[in-house]
């Protein structure tokens, strides 16, 4: 787990998924669940950054901010 400059800590796509009971999740599910998926490309149409820790997804790095909420983890309910 790491933190994000406001100390919010971000989960794992494994581990968000366990929180939430489903088998596996991934990074597009979670961005379109929060709707983030459509903000999540640049000025040229490529998109953002994934944010990583020794090759674990935590987050999408979008316009500066990291996205990931906890609330993605009630909807996926």
């Amino acid at each position: 787990m790491i933190q994000t400059k406001r100390n919010k800590p971000l989960l794992s796509l494994s581990e968000l998924a366990q929180r939430a009971g489903k088998p596996h999740i991934t990074m597009r599910a979670v961005l379109k669940v929060e709707g983030f998926l459509h903000s999540c490309r640049d000025e040229s149409g490529k998109p953002r950054e994934i944010v990583t820790d020794k090759g674990r997804q935590f987050g999408m790095l979008v316009n500066g901010e990291v996205f990931w909420t906890p609330q993605v983890i009630e909807r996926l309910h």
